[in-house]
């Protein structure tokens, strides 16, 4: 793509796919790429949690930046001069962006950045920078869905995954991972048993 050398022909691509699919694994072939053929100064690669992070072997889009998460508001505004800041360095030879876990970032102003504005509504400066997200948004001029599972190989779990998903779980798919064995003889293979069933609140942490 890169020898069109027009930036009207810049490409923004999307690549979304439900967990599983190699995303994450796409990235790291990318990322094989640049430092096969010697551009790896060329990318940059960022995600919203060290998390993900250690994933791609990137950085977190508030370290890139140069900003805390625990700052307050008043140090949050900063001014920048052209040509001193660490950010202007970072990216002078920065040529291929991509940002990882795009889901995970938070909605502007409570509002998903697809979101679209009324014409009906009062122009403010939420609206401002709601249409600026957007606008974004709708620059976007390629879009490669990855839809094959590498991941799970359980057919029913994956179903159940899918269903959890969309907002479409079912009784069964509860009783199902209630009763997902764990991998140790010392622990019951049923959360129904003790002492699993004698816990008040239970969160149960897996991958989607």
């Amino acid at each position: 793509h890169n020898c069109l050398g027009s930036a009207d022909n810049q490409l923004l691509m999307c690549v979304p796919g439900c967990g599983g699919t190699g995303k994450s694994q796409l990235i790291r072939a990318i990322t094989q790429y640049f430092q096969l053929t010697k551009r790896g100064k060329l990318l940059r690669k960022l995600a919203p949690t060290s998390i993900a992070v250690a994933e791609i072997d990137g950085l977190t889009v508030h370290s890139f930046l140069g900003e805390s998460r625990k700052s307050s508001k008043k140090k949050q505004t900063r001014a920048f001069r052209p040509g001193e800041t660490k950010l202007e360095n970072e990216l002078r030879h920065a040529k291929y962006l991509i940002i990882h876990e795009i889901s995970m970032y938070s909605p502007v102003l409570d509002r998903p950045l697809y979101h679209s504005c009324a014409a009906s509504e009062q122009i403010m400066e939420r609206q401002i920078v709601m249409q600026c997200a957007e606008k974004l948004i709708s620059q976007m001029n390629c879009v490669v869905e990855l839809s094959q599972q590498m991941r799970t190989e359980d057919l029913q779990y994956l179903e159940l995954l899918n269903k959890m998903r969309n907002g479409q779980s079912t009784i069964e798919d509860y009783q199902l991972l209630s009763t997902r064995i764990v991998r140790n003889p010392k622990l019951p293979a049923s959360l129904r048993q003790t002492p699993w069933k004698e816990v008040g609140f239970l969160s149960i942490f897996f991958y989607m």
